[in-house]
């Protein structure tokens, strides 16, 4: 449904130049800045999310626990908060934050590092990795 052409001309309200009383050039900036408007309304929601999620996993490395393990125990414990309010305790609530990260810790799932195994084509059984050394090879090596 177009916009009258009195609405454009509301909604061009401190825009520069022509853009705020010539129609033809009020109506394309407009409907340009409409679409940012709905694009950036989707792009916040992201960014807090992501903002909610970088502040839980700074409380919870005080702890000795990283994100997702904490997040994976959250259920199981019983404790149904959401990242907003999680991560408004680890900000604002430091002790409240730290009970609920000690009560999360013993249902969190650690898995313990394995050691990577490669399947050999020729026996079709996993073996270790071999460890490179952490050093690059000098001429000296060559001996």
């Amino acid at each position: 449904m177009p916009l009258s052409r009195l609405k454009v001309f509301n909604l061009a309200k401190g825009y520069q130049g022509r853009a705020k009383n010539v129609y033809s050039v009020a109506i394309r900036k407009v409907e340009k800045g409409l679409q940012y408007a709905y694009r950036d309304r989707k792009a916040v929601k992201r960014t807090m999310r992501s903002l909610w999620i970088s502040n839980i996993s700074a409380g919870v490395q005080a702890y000795g626990m990283n994100y997702s393990t904490f997040m994976s125990g959250m259920a199981p414990a019983g404790i149904h908060l959401n990242r907003k309010m999680l991560a408004q305790l680890a900000k604002t609530e430091p002790y409240s934050f730290k009970a609920v990260t000690l009560h999360v810790k013993p249902f969190a799932k650690v898995n313990p590092p394995t050691k990577h195994k490669r399947i050999t084509p020729e026996y079709g059984t996993a073996v270790p990795t071999l460890d490179f050394p952490k050093r690059k090879p000098s001429i000296n090596d060559l001996d």
